[in-house]
């Protein structure tokens, strides 16, 4: 890419293409001489379930995932690749490959890297009679005003039921935050505080496939395709349609 002008087309969070630079990236591919027998793999990766993560965790979470996903995608994929970040999903072109059974290889490095990606977080219940967040006046801004005075930055607040609330720590809180700010909690609101730890894992569905005319474009498309079959077979997999394949 040493020769193309990628002025505003990197993506400011994750440090790699958006989708302008990608375009660029593409276009690229087509003014090449040998275009026309260009032979390049594509994978479109789709963090799982991310708009639930998100909500779960927080926007702030969320960017260090897309962050880390990024990360590691770029860690184990071949020299030579572009890496651009859509959304919630990454699309990745492997130029100069030898035939579909490179894209295949690479997709299953993808999903090896994530096989113990673990958001951990520590958290803790506690009740907050007379207090709901399905009462955003009288609940949820008095709740949220009083608590977020007492806890770290990056909380997240969800209700459990009622009048029942867990309180999710940031990242890497240690066991002394979590211990010190249930303590500034329990004396704020007189209240009884249950510590406890969250897991979830981050998990990917690829899409995959291989274009040897040139035509990134439809490989772009057959990859979107093939990444949402994926999803509708079970998540956290790889698929390609043509030829049929699949990991288990």
């Amino acid at each position: 890419m040493a020769d193309i002008d990628l002025s505003e087309g990197v993506d400011e969070l994750t440090g790699q293409l958006n989708w302008r630079g990608l375009k660029k990236v593409i276009a690229n591919l087509g003014d090449r001489e040998d275009a026309a027998t260009e032979s390049v793999g594509v994978i479109f990766a789709d963090i799982d379930d991310f708009k639930r993560f998100n909500y779960f965790f927080g926007h702030h979470d969320g960017d260090r995932v897309l962050i880390k996903v990024a990360q590691r995608i770029a860690q184990v994929t071949p020299e030579g690749r572009s890496l651009a970040r859509l959304g919630g999903g990454f699309v990745l072109l492997l130029p100069g490959v030898r035939g579909i059974s490179e894209v295949q290889d690479a997709a299953v490095d993808i999903l090896r890297a994530f096989d113990a990606f673990v958001v951990h977080r520590k958290k803790f219940d506690f009740a907050m009679p007379g207090y709901s967040l399905e009462r955003p006046y009288a609940g949820r801004v008095a709740l949220q005003r009083r608590l977020f005075e007492v806890v770290p930055k990056g909380s997240v607040l969800a209700s459990r039921s009622g009048d029942n609330f867990e309180l999710l720590l940031p990242e890497a809180s240690s066991d002394v935050t979590a211990q010190e700010t249930a303590a500034k909690v329990k004396m704020a609101f007189n209240t009884s505080v249950v510590l406890g730890e969250v897991d979830r894992n981050v998990r990917l569905s690829l899409g995959l496939t291989h274009v040897g005319d040139g035509d990134v474009q439809r490989g772009l498309r057959d990859a979107e395709v093939a990444m949402f079959t994926a999803k509708t077979r079970g998540k956290a997999r790889a698929v390609c349609l043509e030829p049929a394949w699949e990991t288990q």
